[in-house]
């Protein structure tokens, strides 16, 4: 099973939409967390599969671990740090075989990707957030055979409050990756 099958049937789901070859299929709510690498690119490839993208990071910013190494080269090339998806949304790069520092890295890939994506209306960064628990909603010991058909509910709470109490439940979500 694959969510990204647009013949999937999926219409338990939610929200239909229509595809490629006039079908239709689900739109999932997906939680990423982390504003990583590659919860950025997660985020993109479900977003441009017209699903509902929520990403949570730690960091009042993202790729905030690649901010720390922003000075050093980078040990692989440009090739190795995209993806055809990536790239498209960007649109002018540097030659794929050179290799960037942490900052080329964010400068002209990961922040021109993230705006992008906050200009689309499926998409939902929330900063300074850490994710605390994650669990499927109302799924029962009679539940288990069909796990599935329950969502999951994410407890998330503010990352750079002392002793915590900063908390929220997010609902809803079919899919999480934990990036």
């Amino acid at each position: 099973w694959s969510p990204f099958h647009p013949r999937q049937p999926l219409a338990r789901r939610g929200d239909m939409q229509a595809d490629a070859e006039g079908g239709s299929r689900a739109v999932l709510r997906v939680l990423v967390v982390g504003a990583g690498p590659i919860g950025v690119e997660a985020a993109l490839a479900f977003t441009s599969r017209g699903h509902e993208v929520t990403v949570v990071e730690a960091s009042s910013e993202p790729f905030a671990h690649v901010r720390n190494y922003a000075h050093v080269r980078l040990f692989s090339p440009w090739r190795l740090h995209t993806s055809e998806l990536g790239l498209s949304v960007v649109g002018q790069h540097p030659p794929m075989d050179d290799f960037p520092t942490g900052q080329q890295f964010i400068s002209e890939y990961l922040e021109p990707v993230v705006d992008y994506l906050r200009r689309q209306g499926s998409f939902h960064l929330l900063l300074d957030r850490r994710a605390v628990s994650i669990a499927r909603s109302s799924l029962l010991k009679k539940d288990m055979a069909r796990p599935s058909s329950s969502k999951f509910r994410v407890l998330v709470e503010r990352a750079s409050a002392a002793g915590g109490g900063d908390e929220m439940y997010l609902e809803g979500f079919d899919v999480v990756l934990d990036c």
